[in-house]
């Protein structure tokens, strides 16, 4: 039984369970891991994403509890397994152990510790998969009796940062996308801020930073007119995205950027370095990042390490 979630409600998860200052997620579109319905699908008014994976029981989900305390990683494992769906062999990088961990959930004891955070350890003994021999794991996790209420969050200061190349032409990608950033600008609060920076061969600010209330009609058309063409300056983009936070900063809200692409640099500066580089620079000053592979031909170790080096859950 597959569950379906709205692009919109992947960036809230992306944004909301994050423990640090950057995240990373691959999205392989028209995968059963996250795929986004054909263009002709009748689902409403929001595209959707496909996890492929069983629902908690309920039993399960009451003894988590709202501990606010998540596991670090990537938030899926699509990439990897569309390889395989397709019959071919998957590149070593592709294998991603938190998110792979990260779509399957263990329960932790009751976080009875007496602290705010609790150390819990589990022994579990199996025969392994390759050899057959007995082995024996260790599972350390971390909760926590604190609960998160997500109707206190601070306001957003959101820069989204959307490929609009070429390649987001094709394969309904940027219906996709107009779709899902219609639906979270609509369930964004009145008093956060969001700007959308859309690049290719340039990067451009099509909608400042600006207060969601007074300008939500506006930011919605602006969505319905992204059109894709030309190259993918990633670099420029995403500077612009950080800029456009840095000059909205402010500490009682969440200052954040969120990358979108489906493919490689092409335009601009393209060395991963220097792009991993320049976002340190602005992770070191407090702005998070979260980065969302669309498709399978983005470049996994530029997303992924964009996320890493924020020092934060990718």
């Amino acid at each position: 039984m597959a569950r379906f979630y709205p692009l919109y409600f992947l960036i809230f998860g992306l944004l909301f369970s994050c423990g640090g200052p950057a995240m990373y997620c691959s999205v392989p579109h028209s995968s059963s891991a996250y795929s986004a319905p054909p263009a002709n699908a009748q689902n409403g008014s929001t595209a959707t994403l496909e996890f492929d994976l069983q629902p908690e029981p309920e039993s399960v989900l009451q003894q988590i509890g709202n501990t606010n305390i998540n596991l670090g990683g990537s938030q899926d494992f699509g990439l990897f397994r569309r390889r395989i769906e397709e019959n071919t062999v998957p590149f070593v990088g592709e294998f991603d152990a938190g998110g792979f961990f990260a779509e399957h959930h263990t329960p932790l004891p009751s976080p009875i510790c007496g602290e705010r955070i609790c150390l819990q350890t589990m022994l579990g003994v199996m025969g392994n998969l390759v050899t057959g021999e007995p082995m024996t794991i260790l599972q350390i996790g971390l909760n926590s009796p604190i609960e998160a209420n997500p109707e206190n969050r601070p306001p957003l200061a959101l820069a989204l940062v959307v490929d609009v190349s070429g390649s987001m032409g094709v394969a309904g990608k940027m219906d996709f996308v107009r779709t899902g950033l219609e639906t979270l600008i609509g369930q964004l609060d009145g008093d956060d801020e969001i700007s959308l920076i859309t690049y290719s061969d340039e990067a451009t600010i099509l909608f400042p930073m600006s207060n969601v209330e007074e300008n939500r009609r506006q930011m919605l058309r602006t969505v319905r007119r992204l059109t894709a063409d030309g190259g993918t300056n990633l670099y420029s983009g995403l500077e612009m995205g950080y800029l456009e936070v840095m000059n909205h900063y402010d500490n009682g809200q969440q200052n954040r950027v969120v990358l979108l692409s489906d493919g490689q640099p092409t335009s601009g500066i393209t060395a991963n370095e220097m792009i991993w580089s320049m976002s340190e620079t602005y992770n070191s000053s407090g702005v998070g990042l979260t980065t969302i592979g669309l498709g399978s031909s983005f470049n996994v170790e530029l997303m992924r390490t964009l996320a890493e080096r924020g020092d934060g859950k990718f």
